[in-house]
């Protein structure tokens, strides 16, 4: 074996053997500092049941008098999400301000225009004012062209410019090549890197193949952590969707609240008139009896709701809690991957936004499901109130 070869077996070596952390920032500044499980726990509560809702909505007073517990509570939830809300926004808003200075509109343009391109692939399809110029079917082709030529010229690429440009046109061929590779063991993806490298007759140097690192790194964090705010967001919109789902489903039923006010205002209809003053009237004996008997209705039929949502409640709360302790144990063992570098806003590289963005998407689901635990149990409790009223009115 010559020594071109020996440093090119070396080199894949070192690929296979060698676990290097490379940190990107050491703490992100606008991640982790929101509390999320005080949050939820100072949402008010979704009670079980009518009397329960009546309690907490107006303290027990037919008239619902004085302090609400349930409309203190929901005020003091909403400062809270505000604070909270406020806080993630300032530190993105001043990250923001510190990178891009007093630069008005145009020279942030022109700033933002000069980094894309900077971009290889920019820069071989042209730039970007090159590119504006371009059909949408034009830079579909020159991407393709240029992607897998400067993909398959990289130092480690396992794959030729024709399999390259065969993948970008071909899906399918795409995912068998991609499958292939990655049901392979390190030794054989050493090898397929290390024929390509004797067929390109490519010398790397240490700086080479460390800089060559880096960026592989860099981007493998990239997709790992964007990868998980995909699914975690994915995730939390699922339980919702679900949740709002079965509450829609619950609320459709037979002897739903609608169809008791149809049924209420049939029956109604055939109380007989009766003289009162100078009018005539609905037997008040009679009507009265019938309110009551619909009021009973209307609280049974909410308690059923309340406890058919309870159950949905309380498996959404724990697919939340379950996101939260996810989210804090990821960034604990992933907090020197995120990067938080304004610059690589353009590049699609800077994670730090990505992550925030999840935050933003705990927060406002924990909103919604406070929102309707507010509605949920006012609801219930004028059922509640209601009947009360007319079983207490001679």
């Amino acid at each position: 074996m010559n020594l071109q070869k020996m440093k090119k077996r070396l080199t894949i070596i070192v690929l296979m053997g060698t676990s290097i952390l490379f940190s990107q920032q050491s703490k992100p500044s606008v991640l982790g500092n929101i509390d999320f499980f005080s949050l939820i726990e100072s949402a008010p509560e979704l009670k079980s049941t009518t009397e329960a809702a009546f309690e907490y909505a107006c303290n027990n007073n037919i008239n619902c008098q004085g302090d609400s517990q349930l409309e203190l509570q929901y005020e003091k939830f909403k400062k809270k999400m505000e604070n909270y809300t406020n806080q993630l926004a300032s530190s993105i808003q001043h990250k923001t301000q510190s990178f891009y200075g007093n630069k008005n509109h145009d020279e942030i343009f022109n700033d933002t225009k000069n980094q894309v391109n900077q971009n290889e692939l920019i820069k071989q399809m042209g730039g970007v004012d090159r590119i504006s110029q371009m059909s949408e079917k034009e830079r579909e082709e020159v991407a393709k062209r240029e992607l897998a030529k400067n993909t398959s010229t990289l130092s480690f690429s396992p794959f030729s410019e024709e399999e390259m440009q065969r993948m970008m046109n071909d899906p399918e061929y795409a995912k068998q090549m991609a499958s292939k590779y990655n049901n392979m063991i390190e030794k054989q993806k050493a090898d397929m890197v290390m024929n390509q490298l004797e067929k390109k007759d490519i010398y790397v140097s240490n700086e080479e193949f460390e800089n060559s690192l880096k960026k592989r790194q860099v981007y493998k964090n990239t997709m790992d952590i964007n990868l998980f705010v995909a699914e975690t967001t994915k995730q939390l919109i699922n339980a919702f969707e679900n949740y709002s789902f079965k509450i829609k489903e619950f609320k459709n039923t037979n002897g739903n609240h609608d169809e008791l006010e149809l049924s209420y205002a049939k029956e109604h209809a055939k109380i007989p008139l009766v003289v009162m003053g100078e009018g005539r009237e609905p037997d008040p004996k009679m009507e009265r009896e019938l309110k009551l008997n619909y009021a009973l209705k209307h609280k049974k039929r909410a308690a059923l709701e309340l406890a058919q949502l309870h159950a949905e409640h309380k498996n959404l709360i724990s697919v939340i809690n379950k996101t939260i302790s996810d989210y804090y144990d990821f960034l604990d063992k992933n907090e020197y991957r995120v990067n938080g570098k304004m610059n690589n806003i353009i590049d699609g590289t800077n994670t730090e936004l990505s992550l925030a963005q999840l935050e933003m998407s705990i927060g406002e689901t924990i909103g919604k499901v406070a929102e309707i635990c507010y509605h949920e149990v006012s609801s219930a409790s004028d059922y509640e109130q209601v009947y009360q009223i007319i079983l207490n009115t001679k």
